[in-house]
This record gives structure tokens, C-alpha cells and sequence, in this order.
């Protein structure tokens, strides 16, 4: 499906997306089962925008885990698009510094995701037990905050 017709498909979620709120700064081998629950330094490896006339949008994120034991490991994370969930897909790309006037762009600015820096709260063993947090801030030293 080329980016034309996903906008198109996306577009139904613009004024759900602009009136979202997001909660200001509250905290293959991509298997999640063997990695431990806890909190991982990660980078966004790859991230696709799923769309079919017949199913739910989604977005697929595939983190790798840097450092700590379990570096080079990937997490992946299923987002499903709809009403109930673009607060949480906003906060998401909000974590990523991908900020959007309109979500029909999307399609369009994905690529922008690839290389984030997050960390990734693992929690069960599917890929919906992976959330990205909100990145911490630290200063840098000139005194100026800079996330982790």
C-alpha cells in the first residue's frame, strides 16, 4: 500500500489524535520470553506502519537493548491503531521526539523513529508487554537537561 493511500487510511484519526492527551512526563529473535522484566536503555532498530482495508492500522516496533546483560537483544512491540488506543500511540511518539501536526503524516514521517534512543519497560512475555518510557533527563555539563 503505497504512503498515499495509508494517509488516506490514517486521516480518520486526526482530530482523535490532536484532541489526545498525553501524561506529561510520567514514567523474530525478537522473542521477549528469555529477557527478564525490568527497564532497558534501548534504540528504535526498525518500526513499520501496518494498514489493510480489512484490519486494524498498527504500528510494529522492534527495539534493540544496549548495554547491561542483555545487549543486542531485540523487544518488539505491537501497537493496534484505533479510538481507544491514540492517546497511548501519541505518548508513544512523543517519547520518540516524533511530534505530529496532523497523524495522517505518519505514513510519511516513520522513518524519523529508526535510531531513537528510549528506554523500554519489559513486563510478560508478549509484545504487548513492552512500553517505552519517558526518556530521563540529565545534566549535561554545561547545566542544560539532555535525556540519557
Amino acid at each position: 500500500m503505497d504512503s498515499n493511500t495509508t494517509s488516506t487510511h490514517l486521516s480518520k484519526f486526526d482530530e482523535l489524535y490532536s484532541a489526545a492527551t498525553v501524561a506529561g512526563g510520567t514514567p523474530s529473535n525478537s522473542d521477549n520470553s528469555d529477557i527478564p522484566d525490568g527497564e532497558y536503555p534501548a534504540i528504535v532498530e526498525d518500526v513499520t506502519l501496518t494498514n489493510s482495508p480489512t484490519s486494524t492500522p498498527t504500528i510494529v516496533w522492534t527495539f534493540r537493548i544496549r548495554g547491561e546483560s542483555h545487549s543486542d537483544r531485540l523487544l518488539r512491540k505491537v501497537r493496534p491503531i484505533s479510538e481507544r488506543t491514540i492517546a497511548w500511540v501519541k505518548e508513544d511518539l512523543i517519547k520518540c521526539d516524533l511530534k505530529l501536526d496532523v497523524f495522517s503524516d505518519l505514513s510519511n514521517r516513520i522513518e524519523e523513529l529508526r535510531g531513537a534512543c528510549v528506554p523500554v519497560l519489559k513486563r510478560g512475555d508478549n509484545d504487548f508487554g513492552v512500553h517505552i518510557q519517558w526518556p530521563k533527563k540529565t545534566q549535561s555539563q554545561a547545566g542544560e537537561e539532555i535525556p540519557f
